[in-house]
């Protein structure tokens, strides 16, 4: 999702409030550490990271209570060891997740400390029908909150905040103007301890249009660099 326009707006000046949507286990453990990692190291831009997870089950049954209690306490610790600060939030959902997570979404935070943007796996099983429905319903409410989107199609291959890289590269292929969150994403990300000492940034700027103007988006990129 393109960052908000205003008169004093200026994508170097904005930080991202991060809520991570993230699949646990019936323990706590993350599905998908990989999105904590990256969860972890964005935090270099010194903003503010929660963690939502979801458990099937109502918030009348004590079973359920007791699982959350546990997980919260697990999900703590796998944030702590990633070297990550922040809150974490395990909410349980008898029917329909996506609604669970939307209300979360909205009603996350204080005033400035609200998130403003949601980061979330990108499902590996996707073209079932079931689970893109839901997968499609949950970025439709995300953007009718005016909220950033990030999208990881990561694997467990992507090193943990305690990983040091010291070569390789992070690719930016920048296709549309989105008021330079694409830029701004992987700026933060090299400047975590696990991609500093020798990560690479190179970015691809890409011509959707015929008319575009090779030179006017040159001098764009420029401003945002």
């Amino acid at each position: 999702a393109a960052l908000e326009d205003s008169d004093d707006f200026h994508a170097k000046n904005w930080r991202p409030q991060i809520l991570t949507i993230l699949g646990i286990d019936e323990d706590g453990y993350p599905c998908e550490k990989h999105l904590l990692s990256l969860a972890a190291q964005l935090k270099k831009g010194n903003g503010l990271n929660m963690l939502l997870s979801i458990v099937e089950g109502s918030i009348l049954d004590p079973k359920v209570n007791a699982q959350i209690h546990r997980a919260t306490t697990v999900l703590k610790n796998e944030a702590d060891n990633q070297g990550m600060h922040g809150y974490v939030n395990i909410l349980p959902s008898a029917s329909n997740a996506e609604e669970t997570i939307l209300t979360a979404i909205q009603n996350n935070g204080l005033g400035k400390l609200n998130a403003n943007t949601v980061l979330m796996s990108f499902p590996s099983n996707w073209k079932e029908s079931k689970n893109a429905g839901s997968f499609v319903s949950t970025l439709i409410g995300v953007t009718n909150t005016k909220k950033a989107i990030l999208l990881f199609k990561g694997s467990d291959s992507f090193p943990d905040a305690r990983t040091i890289q010291k070569e390789g590269t992070i690719d930016i292929w920048w296709i549309v103007f989105d008021g330079g969150l694409l830029l701004l994403i992987p700026f933060l990300l090299s400047k975590s301890k696990t991609w500093k000492q020798g990560a690479t940034l190179r970015l691809f700027a890409v011509i959707t249009e015929p008319t575009d103007n090779k030179n006017e988006l040159e001098t764009a990129i420029h401003e945002h660099l």
